[in-house]
């Protein structure tokens, strides 16, 4: 059995870095955003468990190039060591290559996974910003009704002194 070299590392993830700042960045239009979300979310979620896929076809190929190598070497040389048979893997340039590979695709998993986590953040931020935002406009809204209760008040009693009570 031989092992197939040519690898579909996902090296396109490193192209993601600049498009995940740019969707995790919040404009001051919450409704936009808030619809917008889901579908990030979903679509770094999907890209992240395509990631950790490649992470565990490449530990497999790891695995399985490991143990050709091991018996190649046992077979040719009969009297050989553990310690010899791992040396002889461990230098075999087709072995690093897939090791190599194995790490990209680890780092390309791991990243993903993070995206996933700053858009959990990012909802969560959102959820708060629109609170905030709600309780800013109540607190608004209720100053103006004060102030046009206050002038309704004023123009009722006609030039009496009326100063509105402060402890209510």
């Amino acid at each position: 059995m031989v092992i197939d070299d040519t690898l579909d590392i996902e090296t396109e993830v490193q192209g993601h870095i600049d498009e995940i700042m740019a969707e995790l960045a919040i404009s001051s239009d919450l409704s936009t955003e808030f619809i917008k979300q889901a579908s990030y979310y979903a679509h770094w979620a999907f890209l992240s468990a395509r990631a950790q896929d490649t992470v565990r076809a490449n530990e497999e190929r790891v695995e399985l190039s490991f143990y050709q190598l091991y018996r190649e070497y046992k077979e040719e040389h009969s009297s050989a060591k553990e310690n010899d048979c791992k040396s002889y893997v461990r230098c075999k340039p087709r072995h690093k290559k897939l090791i190599r590979a194995l790490r990209q695709s680890q780092y390309n998993a791991d990243l993903m996974r993070a995206a996933v986590r700053a858009f959990e953040m990012r909802r969560d931020m959102l959820v708060q910003l629109g609170a905030q935002n709600r309780a800013e406009h109540d607190s608004t809204d209720l100053k103006i009704k004060a102030q046009k209760a206050t002038k309704v008040i004023k123009k009722t009693f006609g030039k009496k002194k009326f100063k509105p009570r402060d402890d209510v």
